[in-house]
């Protein structure tokens, strides 16, 4: 296979693995909200509107009730991840990260394709073998040249990163200043993390702080610090609150054994 085919413009390099679980998680977050929705939806529509009712719904009619909604939810998953990769290579996460999803000859691959490797996401998240799956696409994707995981092998797709120092320079060589679309995400990302708490805003810290790295290094050529910034504010702000209530109001009004 000959790399220069592979790696193309300022993607230079195989995407490392760390960054690309750091995009997925990152996507996870994006997906967080219309799940949240559907959710919210499909039970006050079983319901009746009597959300104290569920219980007892999926205790007589648990399979039944659980089929359509696991249905609407992998059909969110396949949606956005064959969107995002079928038409750019790059879903948000992937994007502030700085990899892509192409063909062997550094092309994007397409809705099919797309379409195609998005369904082993589907499997990775079945109950008992999905787990067992992952864990050994991780293992193939580690020893594997490029990094390729069970989807890339399977899909005959790779996963390609670019330097921030490349990309800078490719802005600076246009002469025109752009707005770091990743600091927009980093905001979107620090609000709605609060529903993963601690972990999901830890993720969201070094999401705003590698967006603010990367614009300071630009010189003024990539914009949006106030954005970047005020994520990480809220980031900041969500663990000393946690760390607070945690460390000092729970024990303070927890109740003293006799």
């Amino acid at each position: 296979m000959e790399e220069s085919k592979l790696f193309q413009g300022e993607f230079t390099q195989t995407g490392k693995l760390w960054k690309r679980t750091i995009a997925y998680i990152a996507d996870g977050f994006v997906l967080l909200l219309p799940t949240l929705v559907v959710l919210f939806v499909y039970f006050f529509i079983i319901s009746g509107g009597n959300f104290s009712s569920l219980p007892q719904i999926f205790e007589n009619e648990s399979i039944k009730k659980i089929i359509p909604l696991q249905i609407i939810l992998w059909f969110i998953i396949l949606s956005y991840f064959t969107y995002f990769i079928g038409k750019t290579g790059q879903t948000p996460g992937k994007k502030i990260m700085g990899v892509k999803v192409v063909d062997v000859e550094g092309n994007i691959i397409g809705y099919k394709k797309a379409f195609v490797r998005s369904l082993f996401y589907i499997l990775y998240g079945l109950e008992n073998i999905g787990f067992l799956v992952l864990i050994i696409s991780a293992i193939i994707g580690r020893t594997d040249k490029y990094r390729r995981m069970l989807h890339d092998r399977a899909c005959k797709t790779f996963v390609i990163s670019k330097e921030v120092e490349e990309a800078i320079e490719k802005i600076r060589q246009e002469g025109k200043p752009r707005l770091a679309g990743a600091s927009i995400f980093a905001l979107i990302l620090s609000i709605v993390a609060f529903v993963v708490p601690v972990i999901g805003q830890i993720i969201c810290f070094y999401v705003c702080g590698r967006v603010l790295y990367d614009i300071k290094q630009s010189n003024g050529l990539l914009r949006g610090k106030s954005l970047a910034m005020a994520g990480l504010i809220i980031s900041v702000v969500y663990l000393i609150a946690f760390a607070v209530l945690f460390l000092f109001i729970i024990p303070a009004t927890s109740p003293v054994p006799k």
